[in-house]
C-alpha cells in the first residue's frame, strides 16, 4: 500500500509542496477548444473554498470522516507549516511566525467556505420526487442546515466568511464547517449530481429556475434563471482568490442531461421508460429501458450502436431525427427483445456503461465539466446542444470563473462578462471517491491512471484496469467469489449476490461504531430481509460494521484529465480497519496533498 502522509506537521518530515495528478497523455478527450484565459494572476491571498458531499443514504459514515479532516486543511491555511529549504517540516507557526525555517506561505487571512449537495432533483423524470423529502433537489444552492434541522448561524448569508468582517475565531470557523458537514444529511436524491451541482453553481451562466415536461408531451423545457444561484454564486466567489473545490461522493456519476437522447434524457431518471411494457416485477417499480443494437456490444462508439428504442419513433414516422429506421428494424437484439427483462435493468445500477447497454448516453461528456474549470468560454443552455439534443457546446459566454465581476440578477448581462484576473493556476479541484486506497498517490503516473480506470474509460478501453474498479453487477472471476470469507479480500472483502440491483463494491472499511439496521432505514446496509452483505456482521446480520464504495470513474477521470489541477484520493480511509485513529486517521491525507497543491498557489510569505 502506497504511504499516505498526514497532515499532521510532524518535526522531520517532508512535505513534498505539491503533489500534481499528472496529465495522461494517453486520455481520449480532448480539451482543444478550451478558450485560456487572459487573467495573469497565479498567486492570491483568499480562498474560497466549495464542498460538494454526495447526500445520498449511504454517506453518512463518510460525511462524519471529512468532518472530523476538514480542520487539518483549515489550520494549515491560517498557520502554515515551518520548513527547511528542502520543505521538511520543522512544526507548524504560531501567529504567523516560525520558531524556526520559514512559513511555507503566506497564512490566509481570508477564506470562504460553500458547501453543495449532490442532490438536483428528477431533471425531468420522477424517480426523487420533493413532495416529502426537499432535499432530494437542493438545486446547487448553497446548504446551510445544521443536523438538528436549524441553520448554522454564521452561514445565513449562505456560506462561511473567515476574516475582516466575518468569523475571527479559528476554532468557531472549524465548529462550523463541521455543523455545515454534518448538516447535508442522507436524505438525498440516488441519482447523484456530483459534477453537475458544482458547474451549476459555479459555472452554468444562466442556471434553469426549473425542469418542466408537460404531461402531454415528451419535450423538455428549461424554464428561468435561479436568482439564488446567481446571487449566492456573486456573494461567494471572488474574482482574485484561489478556488479548491472538493468532491466527496462514494458513487459514481449518476445524473442525466434532460435534453440529450433527441430530448429524452430524462427518461433515463424516469420509473416508467416511454415505449417499454416490460415491468420491474410490479407496476409500481416501473418499466425497462430499450437495449442498445446488437454493434454496442463489441463497438459501443460505432455509429451502428444506437438504442432499439428508436425503433418506436421510426415506427411513428419519425426517420428524420437521423437514424437508419431500417437498420434498426432488422438488428437482431431489437427485433427479438428490444427492451430489458425484468431483473435487467434495476433503477439502482442504470447509470453504469451506458452507451454499451442502452445504445445512447444520456450523460455529459466530461468535457463539459473540464472546460467548465479550465475555459474562459463555456456554452449558456441555448447552446449547448444542437436541435436533437447532441452536446455540441458553442462557447458562446464568459465563464464566471474567469471574470472579473458577476451578475447578481437574472435581468444582469449573463454572457458576456469582463475578464477577470485568476488563472488557471488559482482553480484546484480535489476528488475523493471509491477506490482501493493504495492506488491513488500524489504523483500518478499513466500507468497508475490505467490500473485506476483502465486504458480509456470513455472508450470502454478498460484492459489493464484493477479488478476491484471494474463497474459489474455479477461477480468478478479476479476477486473472491460470494462464498468466500468476508475478510478474503483486505480491499473489499468479497463479492456479492447482488440480484442485479447492486453494483460490486470498489473497497469497504470499518465503521467507528457499528450500527443496528431498523426495517426501512435506507441509510443503513443490513437490514432484516438483506442479501449476504459483506458490510454486516456475521455473527448479528442486522448490524452494519463496514462502510462501502462504488468505483468512482467519473469523477476520477475528471481528474486524471484536468492534470495538475486535480488531486485525487480514496474515500475509503488507507486503514481500512481503523479509519478513525492513527496517523493517517479519515481524510487526513487527501487534506495534505490538497494543502501541497494548494501551497503552490498561495501567496508566498514575506521574508
Amino acid at each position: 500500500m502506497a504511504a499516505v502522509i498526514s497532515l499532521a506537521a510532524c518535526k522531520g518530515e517532508t512535505v513534498p509542496l505539491g503533489g500534481p495528478v499528472n496529465v495522461d497523455p494517453s486520455s481520449s478527450t480532448s480539451v482543444s477548444g478550451t478558450a485560456v484565459p487572459t487573467g495573469t494572476l497565479t498567486h492570491s491571498g483568499k480562498v474560497d473554498l466549495l464542498l460538494m458531499i454526495d447526500n445520498s443514504a449511504s454517506m453518512g459514515d463518510k460525511q462524519e470522516l471529512l468532518r472530523q479532516s476538514i480542520p487539518d486543511l483549515v489550520r494549515r491555511l491560517v498557520a502554515p507549516n515551518c520548513v527547511d529549504g528542502s520543505g521538511r517540516v520543522l512544526g507548524r507557526s504560531e501567529g504567523g511566525v516560525c520558531a524556526s525555517g520559514s512559513l511555507e506561505y503566506a497564512p490566509v487571512t481570508d477564506l470562504h467556505v460553500g458547501v453543495l449537495t449532490s442532490s438536483l432533483g428528477n431533471r425531468g423524470g420522477d424517480v426523487c420526487p420533493e413532495v416529502g423529502n426537499p432535499q432530494t433537489n437542493d438545486r446547487a444552492h448553497l446548504v446551510t442546515r445544521s443536523a438538528s434541522g436549524g441553520t448554522v448561524a454564521n452561514a445565513a448569508s449562505g456560506f462561511l466568511s473567515f476574516g475582516p468582517g466575518g468569523i475571527t475565531d479559528v476554532q468557531v470557523l472549524e465548529d462550523d464547517i463541521g455543523a455545515l458537514v454534518s448538516g447535508v444529511g442522507v436524505n438525498g436524491c440516488g441519482l447523484e449530481a456530483q459534477l453537475e451541482s458544482w458547474y451549476r453553481f459555479l459555472v452554468e451562466p444562466d442556471p434553469y429556475h426549473e425542469i418542466v415536461r408537460p404531461e402531454a408531451s415528451a419535450e423538455i423545457a428549461l424554464v428561468g434563471t435561479d436568482a439564488t444561484v446567481l446571487r449566492q454564486r456573486h456573494d461567494f466567489l471572488r474574482p482574485d482568490s484561489l478556488l479548491s473545490l472538493i468532491v466527496l461522493t462514494d458513487e459514481d456519476d449518476s445524473t442525466v442531461d434532460p435534453l440529450s437522447f433527441y430530448g429524452n434524457g430524462w427518461a433515463f431518471a424516469n420509473k416508467m421508460f416511454p415505449g417499454s411494457k416490460t415491468f420491474r416485477g410490479s407496476s409500481g417499480a416501473g418499466t425497462t429501458a430499450a437495449r442498445g443494437t446488437s454493434a454496442c456490444a463489441t463497438e459501443p462508439l460505432s455509429d451502428a450502436c444506437t438504442s432499439c428504442g428508436f425503433k418506436q419513433m421510426c415506427e411513428y414516422g419519425m426517420p428524420a431525427l437521423g437514424f437508419d429506421c431500417d437498420a434498426i428494424a432488422s438488428d437482431p437484439v431489437c427485433a427479438a427483445e428490444p427492451y430489458y427483462g425484468a431483473k435487467d435493468d434495476d433503477l439502482n445500477v442504470r447509470f453504469f456503461h451506458m452507451k454499451r447497454r442502452f445504445g445512447v448516453d444520456p450523460q455529459y461528456p466530461l468535457q463539459r465539466y473540464v472546460h467548465g474549470l479550465l475555459s474562459a468560454k463555456v456554452p449558456n443552455r441555448f447552446t449547448d446542444h444542437d436541435a436533437n439534443g447532441k452536446y455540441v457546446a458553442a462557447h458562446t459566454c464568459d465563464n464566471p470563473i474567469y471574470a472579473a465581476a458577476l451578475p447578481a440578477l437574472p435581468t444582469d448581462e449573463l454572457c458576456h462578462l469582463p475578464p477577470g484576473p485568476r488563472s488557471q493556476k488559482l482553480v484546484v479541484l480535489t476528488v475523493i471517491a471509491g477506490a482501493p486506497p493504495e492506488l491513488l498517490h500524489p504523483n500518478m503516473s499513466s500507468t497508475d491512471w490505467m490500473v485506476l480506470l483502465g486504458q480509456n474509460p470513455e472508450a470502454y478501453n478498460f484492459s489493464g484496469i484493477d479488478p476491484h474498479m471494474v463497474q459489474s453487477t455479477d461477480p468478478r472471476p479476479a476477486l473472491p467469489p460470494p462464498t468466500a470469507a468476508n475478510d478474503a479480500d483486505p480491499v473489499h472483502g468479497r463479492e456479492r449476490n447482488t440480484q442485479k440491483s447492486d453494483l460490486q463494491y470498489a473497497c469497504t472499511f470499518a465503521l467507528e461504531t457499528p450500527r443496528e439496521c431498523a426495517t426501512g432505514d435506507t441509510s443503513c446496509e443490513c437490514e432484516p430481509e438483506s442479501n449476504d452483505n459483506v458490510l454486516c456482521d456475521l455473527a448479528s446480520p442486522n448490524t452494519q460494521v463496514r462502510a462501502k464504495a462504488y468505483p468512482g470513474i467519473r469523477p476520477l477521470q475528471l481528474a486524471r484529465l484536468l492534470g495538475d489541477n486535480a488531486v485525487a484520493s480514496s474515500i475509503c480511509p488507507p486503514n481500512p480497519d481503523a479509519p478513525a485513529t492513527g496517523p493517517n486517521l479519515a481524510y487526513r491525507g487527501a487534506m495534505n496533498q490538497l494543502g501541497d497543491r494548494m501551497a503552490r498557489s498561495l501567496l508566498p510569505a514575506s521574508k
